[in-house]
């Protein structure tokens, strides 16, 4: 007999589980280990990480809801879960492995507060609606948002924080209103390119591959990876400039060869060579950005 749970609120559209997991330990009083024992879900320090497909959709027919609510977090959380080598794509501390940052502006702007699946990127700086500096510690206390725990859940009444944009240690508001520097908005080309970088990162995950202008090709998330640590595609300053805008097909061609050897592991392409930061330079306004797909109701 299956069982099904009611009440239980969806995923937002870009939410990331470890959001939604702890919404719904807040609907029924759970904490983490009861929620993986509930929803036979893994263990771990890290609940963007519990879930794999096959899981994921055992949890939308207890929780009475459609797999498509799921989506995007199939797509992401849910491949990073299965291929072990994507998760250094992750923003992570040396302590407990596991980081979140987040925009109060957003925040302040949501009914109910939650947290992004580009927040938890490590290239994930800036807010994609507002271009603000995202910030990763309470600016009242100074530490890091806890989500190694069910915040919103468990056996305590009150629970520890009403919402997620509340500081467990401080209990500070966490929203834009209360947190004036926020305010301020640096739209220069390096935050622009940033933001794009970004969604550039996320629309790969959700898609499988990636582009680089002016290329045809397809590339894996297994190459993205390679690119962005060995060549150092996240490395981005005033002084890119989109190169390919002049070059023939000759040119094309030499990097294109660049871009093969990086993938085969070229020395001179491995963080702290001199030739790194140059070649970045360069490459890093080839990124063909995709559109972040659609919500569905």
């Amino acid at each position: 007999m299956t069982i099904q749970l009611s009440g239980i609120p969806k995923p937002f559209f870009n939410e990331s589980l470890a959001s939604w997991i702890q919404r719904v330990c807040q609907v029924y009083d759970l904490t983490l280990d009861r929620f993986h024992e509930t929803f036979s879900t893994s263990g771990g320090l890290d609940p963007d990480l519990c879930l794999k497909a096959e899981q994921l959709l055992n949890v939308a027919k207890i929780c009475n809801l459609k797999i498509e609510h799921f989506r995007v977090i199939q797509d992401c959380f849910c491949k990073l879960a299965e291929r072990q080598a994507l998760q250094r794509l992750l923003l992570t501390t040396s302590k407990d492995k596991y980081l979140y940052r987040f925009c109060s502006q957003c925040w302040s702007e949501d009914k109910i507060p939650y947290f992004r699946i580009e927040w938890r990127f490590r290239h994930g700086k800036y807010c994609f609606k507002h271009q603000s500096e995202l910030r990763s510690e309470c600016p009242y206390c100074g530490k890091a948002l806890a989500m190694h725990r069910a915040l919103l859940g468990g056996t305590y009444k009150p629970p520890p924080v009403p919402d997620l944009a509340t500081c467990l240690y401080c209990r500070a508001n966490l929203r834009a209103s209360a947190i004036e520097a926020d305010q301020f908005t640096d739209c220069s080309a390096e935050v622009v390119n940033n933001i794009a970088f970004q969604r550039a990162v996320i629309s790969a995950m959700l898609h499988d591959y990636f582009l680089i202008q002016p290329f045809t090709e397809m590339w894996s998330l297994d190459e993205m990876l390679i690119l962005i640590e060995g060549v150092g595609l996240e490395v981005a300053d005033n002084r890119s400039t989109a190169v390919l805008a002049h070059f023939g097909p000759e040119d094309l061609g030499t990097l294109r060869g660049i871009v093969r050897r990086s993938l085969q592991g070229a020395k001179w392409l491995m963080p702290g060579h001199p030739r790194r930061r140059e070649l970045a330079r360069a490459i890093f306004p080839l990124w063909l950005t995709k559109i972040f797909p659609s919500s569905d109701d």
